[in-house]
């Protein structure tokens, strides 16, 4: 294999896992706060420096 297809390969699977973790990290959350103002609040706050 090139080394262009190998890493492509690595990206694909760095991408995969991210949104999995992050996937998890909102069921996780979700679990623990519900769904109230305050878990909201914090999403957004997390979410508003990748906008």
């Amino acid at each position: 294999m090139s080394r262009d297809v190998i890493s492509t390969v690595i990206v694909m699977i760095a991408i995969f896992f991210s949104r999995v973790m992050g996937f998890i990290k909102i069921k996780v959350f979700s679990y623990y706060f519900g769904a109230n103002i305050e878990a909201d609040i914090f999403n957004y706050v997390l979410i508003f420096p990748i906008i």
